[in-house]
């Protein structure tokens, strides 16, 4: 479940684990052997809206490569 957007934002996104390109399920046991390629995608957080976002926080996050 992703989480929720504050401040009338949209839902954050959800993670995922992948095993050579295939998607698993994160919460079980899973063998990985020595080439196997995993890839784990964190979730994102919701998020408000850009336009009653702080100038001084979206300069920042422009500055940092963010947005």
């Amino acid at each position: 479940m992703p989480a929720p957007g504050i401040v009338g934002g949209e839902d954050g996104e959800t993670g995922e684990v992948r095993i050579d390109g295939e998607l698993v399920d994160p919460k079980s046991l899973h063998a990985v052997g020595n080439g196997d390629q995993v890839l784990l995608r964190t979730p994102g957080g919701g998020n408000g809206k850009e336009s009653e976002r702080d100038s001084g926080l979206k300069e920042l996050d422009e500055v940092r490569g963010i947005i």
